[in-house]
């Protein structure tokens, strides 16, 4: 997050990647940064800003994980 926040403060709003993905080795998360861009979306389609588990059960949320991070903005 630090990172971001040095893009922020100098100035560099457009380099922000919507979403972020941190590891720890043993849990994985996807943060969607912007959740207000799915702001149009019906309240039953609208996703989570944060999307965590276990490392070992990516392989049961690739397709979770990819659809978030591909869909138009």
């Amino acid at each position: 997050m630090d990172y971001i926040r040095g893009l922020i403060d100098s100035g560099r709003q457009k380099e922000v990647p919507r979403w972020l993905i941190v590891s720890d080795f043993n849990r994985i998360a996807l943060h969607d940064l912007e959740p207000d861009l799915d702001a149009a979306a019906s309240k039953l389609t609208q996703s989570k800003p944060t999307i965590e588990f276990p490392l070992k059960d990516l392989h049961k949320h690739i397709r979770i994980s990819l659809n978030h991070c591909m869909s138009p903005c």
